[in-house]
């Protein structure tokens, strides 16, 4: 997913979350409770560690950082895919790389583009046990 909403008043460079997008982290967390996640995973910046944080504590997880670039995309997938089958692992990234990771993971785009304004978009990866494609659904999450 994308983070959620930032506060570019505070430090354009690396912005946190606004009160909105504090809540939407918490909607996060609250939307993904019963689901068996084992890892979360986020770009450094404070934006997209803040997003995955209540999840993590939650889960009693450390949000571990990862490269947005196409090579560390490709190793975060590697990453992934080591997984026990049947968890869930949760990827915190931007509106111009969470689609890039839904591809590194073999799965073509749900959606054509994320909107610089859109930060409810959650994108669900299945990655088959057998060597059947991945698949990618969108759905949302936290205010629209």
């Amino acid at each position: 997913m994308r983070h959620a909403e930032k506060d570019t008043s505070v430090d354009p460079k690396d912005p946190p979350l606004t009160a909105a997008g504090t809540q939407r982290a918490l909607a996060l967390r609250d939307s993904l409770l019963r689901t068996p996640v084992v890892a979360v995973y986020s770009t450094d910046t404070k934006r997209t560690r803040m997003t995955g944080q209540p999840l993590a504590e939650a889960k009693k997880l450390t949000v571990a950082s990862y490269d947005p670039k196409p090579t560390g995309l490709a190793e975060l997938a590697k990453l992934i895919r080591a997984q026990p089958r049947g968890k869930a692992v949760v990827v915190v990234g931007h509106s111009n790389t969470v689609l890039e990771t839904v591809e590194a993971l073999g799965a073509p785009r749900p959606v054509p583009a994320v909107g610089d304004e859109e930060y409810s978009y959650l994108f669900e990866v299945t990655i088959p046990a057998n060597d059947a494609p991945a698949t990618a659904r969108a759905r949302r999450y936290g205010a629209q």
